[in-house]
């Protein structure tokens, strides 16, 4: 979950375009507003559902009141999301940054076997409006307990618009290969454990070579780079929230040894592992 709430606007709506780094559902309540996806408009009337997939440049409009609940989400693990905000104000004819490509979340449509359009239309509309509105609820409790609700109703949406648009059972030809984006979650969940290009060259069913071009393409950095930086990350999160010492942060970040950490530490970050936890205020 990223944020939920309720948007009213008592006037004519024209905000300049957008891309999302995230996902934005929406559901219109009240009033009649145009929702432009690229380069194409669609009308959204009250019930509408609508769904504003990542790096689409997009913008909502309305000549009146217009009233809608919407829900901004992550669908895959990010290592290096740290933008404070769901959207980058950008030209039509401009792509993301390859700064914020990195932060940007994979589109649901890149993958084989899916295919969601922007508006969308349930067998039943009912639950899914009930899930957004308990989301809404939820996230503005501004807790801890309720957001974690929050995000469990969150997955839900996510599984039923999938389970709506996806085509299952439509064998995928074995030359198209997967989609890089479950690569970031397979590092994170691995990640103190040895991790090669070619293994997940292989997961993937590609060549070394060619996996190598394609991950640096989509992430800005080579394989090797980005799971040390993931591994760093760990590093600095376990360095301020715990007392372990550098053989056991060494053990639970996947390097070699507590030299082998220190070393790579210093080189990332400029300064070494102790310094770093001195100089960083405790988190609980």
């Amino acid at each position: 979950m990223r944020k939920a709430s309720v948007a009213k606007r008592k006037t004519a709506l024209h905000p300049p375009g957008r891309r999302l780094l995230d996902y934005q559902l929406i559901h219109v309540e009240e009033g009649n507003g145009t929702l432009c996806i690229n380069e194409r408009c669609y009308s959204l009337r009250p019930g509408h559902l609508a769904l504003i997939q990542p790096n689409e440049w997009n913008s909502l409009h309305s000549d009146g009141p217009f009233r809608f609940a919407f829900v901004h989400f992550d669908v895959f693990f990010q290592q290096f999301r740290s933008h404070p905000d769901s959207a980058i104000h950008i030209d039509l004819d401009l792509n993301l940054s390859s700064e914020f490509a990195r932060m940007t979340q994979p589109r649901l449509n890149g993958f084989p076997q899916v295919n969601i359009p922007v508006i969308l239309q349930f067998a039943k509309t009912v639950p899914i409006v009930n899930t957004i509105n308990q989301i809404a609820g939820l996230w503005l409790r501004y807790n801890p307990l309720a957001q974690l609700e929050a995000d469990q109703l969150t997955s839900t949406l996510v599984l039923s618009i999938l389970r709506e648009f996806m085509s299952i059972g439509k064998e995928v030809p074995r030359s198209m290969g997967l989609s890089l984006e479950w690569v970031p979650t397979y590092i994170q969940a691995h990640i103190n454990e040895p991790i090669t290009v070619a293994d997940l060259a292989e997961l993937n069913g590609y060549s070394v070579s060619h996996f190598s071009q394609l991950f640096r393409h989509r992430y800005g950095l080579s394989v090797h780079q980005f799971v040390l930086e993931s591994r760093i990350s760990l590093v600095k999160k376990l360095l301020v929230t715990t007392r372990l010492s550098l053989v056991d942060l060494a053990s639970a970040s996947g390097f070699a040894n507590r030299y082998h950490l220190s070393k790579a530490f210093k080189k990332l970050t400029g300064r070494t592992p102790t310094e770093f936890r001195d100089n960083e205020p405790p988190t609980k």
